[in-house]
């Protein structure tokens, strides 16, 4: 079998290894001579000689006093070995949860806390950081991620559902959090027009039959969060646009927040906005102090370095579903989006039969908010949690008929690239929330 040919970056970093074990070695020699009479002594150019380092670099090991080599070069780190703790645990709490960082991923969250304290001119982690930052945390190791070509089918896999459930034992279950601290939060897309098939009467011959309405597929997500208490926080519209309208929030009958982005989906920026500002200020009087859980899908602008990091300084445990296994584990797919999709489906049609036109951007927060008051009842959002086995906890509601023939694969990878090619190399992640960006409270708004 052909083997995999290395990088340049991983055949330099071993050759590193290589060099520092023999740097100690060669130390180690020199330093056990103390007791020996002079006579007896290996010279330091013998002793480099002997284990092929540099004779100059031996020499300033000698000169560093009782401090090891890894001490001496812990004084050159980028970051202190506290700030490199606090990352290696960030890196194992994400990979608990089947979340696992990749190479960008962890170079832009040191990159931040480099900027943090040292401000707009701090010096970046070079290319190679990764691997002696890796090197120094025997923790966490890394591995080839593998695809997944069936997606679904594979992803809701007996492996991938005990480990949801043992997660959730554990983080809700044992440490003893309230129906009312724990919440589910996921987008729905919907266009503004009614572009779906239905049945309707026509003259017996006519291969289609043509419905007046409005046919707009431009989507719009809003944003949905329910607690397993019944309640529902108020939904978050994003609208595709550059700017946001006041009339485009009127007729607010669901009490929803507005936004915009560049396609009309969330996207970081906005993640690190809804959390600040709409999560927080409506869990947190509720909660008196205690531990709060959000369940998410994970998606990469869900999971930057800020948003975890807001997160944990404010006891807010962010669980996130296996990959592919939303459609039978998140609830507001089970049992509220279908709902909500049919009951805006009515709110549409309803809309264009009376106003004889499509649904405009100023007619959706009326459209949606009927359809969203009459979906998110507190029996329905009950019902969300029940039927996914989250409260009350019950892992046995994910049937084995449910679980699709798939390989057994555990989801609590450790560190996770994708295999590009043959070479070591990484994909790039934006992650556009960093400690560095400015989000505004609101986005701007035209009056108009």
């Amino acid at each position: 079998m052909v083997g995999k040919s290395q990088s340049d970056d991983l055949t330099a970093q071993l050759k590193r290894e290589d060099h520092t074990k023999r740097l100690n070695a060669a130390l180690a020699l020199y330093e056990s001579q103390s007791e020996l009479p002079e006579n007896e002594h290996l010279s330091l150019r013998a002793i480099a000689k002997q284990f092929s380092v540099d004779k100059t670099t031996l020499h300033r090991a000698t000169l560093k006093g009782n401090q090891t080599i890894q001490e001496f070069n812990s004084t050159k780190q980028k970051l202190t070995s506290a700030e490199e703790e606090a990352l290696a645990d960030w890196v194992l709490r994400l990979a608990e949860r089947g979340l696992p960082p990749t190479h960008s991923q962890i170079k832009s969250y040191a990159n931040a806390i480099l900027q943090k304290h040292h401000g707009p001119a701090y010096s970046r982690v070079g290319s190679t950081w990764i691997y002696k930052f890796l090197h120094r945390h025997h923790e966490i190791s890394m591995h080839w991620s593998k695809p997944l070509d069936t997606q679904r089918a594979q992803g809701l896999n007996p492996a991938a559902v005990d480990n949801w459930f043992e997660l959730v034992k554990e983080e809700i279950v044992d440490a003893g959090v309230k129906p009312e601290n724990a919440y589910g939060m996921d987008e729905s897309s919907t266009p503004r027009g009614n572009v779906a098939k239905e049945h309707v009467t026509g003259a017996r011959g006519t291969k289609t039959q043509h419905r007046q309405g409005g046919a707009n597929q431009e989507n719009i997500t809003s944003v949905v969060t329910i607690c397993a208490d019944g309640t529902t926080l108020r939904p978050t519209v994003i609208y595709k646009g550059q700017k946001l309208y006041t009339r485009w929030t009127k007729d607010n009958v669901a009490n929803a927040t507005f936004t915009v982005s560049e396609n009309g989906w969330t996207d970081s920026k906005i993640m690190c906005e809804w959390i600040r500002t709409e999560f927080d200020p409506a869990t947190r009087d509720k909660a008196g102090g205690e531990k709060r859980v959000l369940l998410m899908d994970g998606h990469s602008s869900h999971f930057t370095p800020e948003v975890i990091e807001f997160a944990l300084a404010r006891n807010i445990a962010i669980l996130g579903y296996p990959p592919h296994c939303t459609h039978a584990l998140q609830g507001l797919d089970v049992v509220c989006f279908a709902k909500m999709k049919a009951e805006l489906k009515a709110s549409i049609s309803s809309f264009e039969d009376e106003n004889q036109s499509e649904v405009r951007k100023d007619d959706f927060p009326l459209v949606f908010g009927r359809a969203f008051n009459i979906a998110f009842t507190p029996e329905s959002v009950k019902a969300a949690f029940r039927a996914t086995g989250v409260f009350p906890f019950h892992p046995g509601v994910i049937t084995p008929e449910q679980m699709k023939p798939a390989e057994t694969t555990s989801i609590k990878g450790s560190f996770s690239l994708t295999q590009t090619s043959p070479s070591f190399t990484t994909d790039g992640i934006d992650l556009a929330c960093k400690a560095s960006t400015h989000i505004p409270s609101t986005p701007k708004t035209v009056n108009t």
